[in-house]
């Protein structure tokens, strides 16, 4: 009987029984469990339901992992091309925990590629971070979100770069070459927290260290002591 609500009331026109629905839905049977997730998954999808029922949607469809094979794609979908930004972080965190993290890597990148909310490319790189040296495809991407505006971006995409290690070196080298001074002691600092793992750029770190900014200087000498 309860299935039988559960399902008519989340096709219901009055959001606030949609919305109950979806807690009664955490009760719903095992039998019922499959067609769910069908239905989770439209409302994922759907443009024209209210934000905080499909993100309730999504946070319920996470909670499936049984039926993962049919609702990973639909949150990949959702993360990369949705226009509501707490509807794709809330596909990014299910992505993260249904799918496996290198699978789920070229939508990351997708993320931070075409989505133009800063919030949800924050959340996108602190997913990739997961997989340190494994993400090194971001690089580039990593690389160019260093300039961002959005200085909580920038510091994710720092760390990033720091966890993916040599192979992010060269693009870190070129950003050490910014005329934005700013930039430049970030890259170094960047390089400086890879430990030995940053010593393919000892020689680049060297030109600093003479550098007519203090701070600079200051940064290129802790980089290199590291």
């Amino acid at each position: 009987i309860l299935d039988e609500v559960v399902f008519k009331a989340l096709n219901d026109s009055d959001a606030k029984v949609r919305q109950l629905a979806l807690q009664l839905a955490r009760r719903i049977s095992l039998d019922g469990a499959e067609k769910l997730v069908t239905q989770l998954m439209s409302i994922a999808q759907r443009q024209d339901e209210e934000e905080q029922i499909r993100v309730a949607a999504i946070r319920l469809l996470n909670e499936h992992a049984l039926y993962s094979d049919k609702s990973i794609p639909v949150l990949g979908d959702v993360a990369k091309s949705d226009a509501a930004a707490n509807v794709c972080s809330a596909a990014l965190l299910g992505l993260s925990k249904l799918e496996e993290p290198i699978n789920a890597l070229p939508v990351y990148i997708a993320v931070l590629k075409e989505n133009a909310n800063a919030t949800v490319k924050r959340s996108a790189v602190i997913h990739l971070k997961k997989l340190g040296p494994m993400a090194e495809s971001a690089v580039e991407i990593l690389g160019e979100l260093m300039l961002h505006e959005d200085a909580k971006l920038v510091e994710s995409a720092s760390d990033a770069l720091s966890l993916i290690g040599p192979a992010a070196i060269p693009t870190l080298i070129e950003l050490m070459e910014s005329e934005d001074r700013v930039v430049k002691q970030l890259a170094i600092f960047t390089i400086g927290t890879m430990g030995r793992a940053g010593r393919p750029a000892l020689d680049t770190l060297k030109k600093f260290v003479d550098d007519e900014d203090e701070q600079t200087r200051r940064f290129a000498r802790q980089a290199i002591k590291n």
